[in-house]
């Protein structure tokens, strides 16, 4: 499972840093291009780095190791400028309404890596139905976490999905072999090892949303985390 999980995550950063290489090496002249090509490379390097680090600890279940804080709209910029486009594709909009100064108690590293699941997810599924939007929104909450919503337009999340990552992790078993699932399966054990939640469901005016809700910097998660939202 976490072999999977590993090689999924990892095409995920490498094809866009890809797709700007093979952009630049096709107009060698434009040095802008090129520039982009580099950065990109340089953010999905460091994000492979990130998050085998990330896979390695909880497969060696270090419950030790530092929680954050960290900082969500820093989080969710990293995440667009990973997945931006090699060329003007505007086909997808993102809308961001970040409260500022929001922070979670949870790794950089598993943050970034929900974020980019979940997305990612979304931005394939907008795709797929030949553009729309994406949208990210976090708010912190009275009940000491923050609420952070990422809707799309697309066809809507399989329901089967649905019914999986609302079971019981030890219910559930495996993701359904379907597209996303790996991605899905990756995020909810990072949500789960914070002392998260996280849910998905259909959007009654099409689309899927995706919620989390993480514990706020300096609080812990209880069992009213399965209530919030």
């Amino acid at each position: 499972m976490l072999v999977g999980m590993l090689s999924h995550e990892v095409r995920n950063l490498l094809t866009p840093a890809m797709a700007y290489s093979q952009a630049a090496l096709k107009t060698p002249s434009d040095i802008a291009l090129s520039h982009r090509a580099l950065h990109a490379t340089v953010d999905a390097v460091s994000q492979v780095q990130s998050i085998t680090n990330s896979i390695l600890s909880m497969a060696r279940l270090e419950e030790d190791a530092p929680t954050g804080p960290s900082r969500v709209e820093l989080a969710v910029t990293s995440v667009l400028r990973t997945l931006a486009p090699v060329t003007g594709d505007d086909s997808i909009v993102y809308h961001t309404a970040v409260e500022p100064g929001l922070e979670v108690s949870v790794r950089d590293a598993d943050l970034r890596h929900m974020l980019l699941n979940l997305i990612m997810n979304a931005r394939d599924a907008t795709a797929r139905v030949g553009g729309g939007s994406v949208s990210i929104r976090a708010i912190s909450t009275d009940a000491g976490v923050a609420s952070i919503v990422i809707e799309d337009t697309g066809p809507g999340v399989p329901r089967d999905i649905i019914a999986w990552a609302r079971a019981e992790p030890n219910e559930s078993g495996e993701p359904p072999r379907v597209r996303g699932g790996l991605g899905i399966s990756l995020a909810r054990l990072l949500v789960a090892r914070c002392g998260g939640r996280m849910d998905l469901d259909r959007r009654d005016e099409g689309g899927s949303a995706a919620s989390l809700w993480l514990p706020l910097a300096g609080e812990t998660a209880t069992g009213e985390m399965r209530e919030a939202g």
